[in-house]
């Protein structure tokens, strides 16, 4: 788990790569994205663009029960790129 120095740190870079890709939506991948207090950073990131966060594939492999609340999520990112 990233410190919160090294969040900071990162931030910028993802900012200019979210500006650059200007992506349709954006999704999260990791325990660490579903923690609420990282949520307004996550905001701030994404502005409008619609985000989605689920946990990591590895993790829905060792946690089956997992997926049946990332599914939904994956449809409506689904649905957004199908536009």
């Amino acid at each position: 788990t990233p410190s919160a120095e090294q969040i900071a740190d990162a931030l910028p870079q993802l900012q200019a790569e979210l500006a650059a890709a200007q992506a349709q939506s954006v999704l999260f991948l990791g325990q660490i994205f579903e923690q609420p207090h990282h949520a307004d950073i996550i905001s701030g990131l994404c502005g409008n663009t619609p985000h989605f966060i689920i946990p990591h594939p590895a993790r829905l492999l060792r946690q089956p029960q997992l997926k049946r609340n990332a599914w939904p999520e994956l449809k409506k990112l689904k649905q957004i790129l199908s536009g």
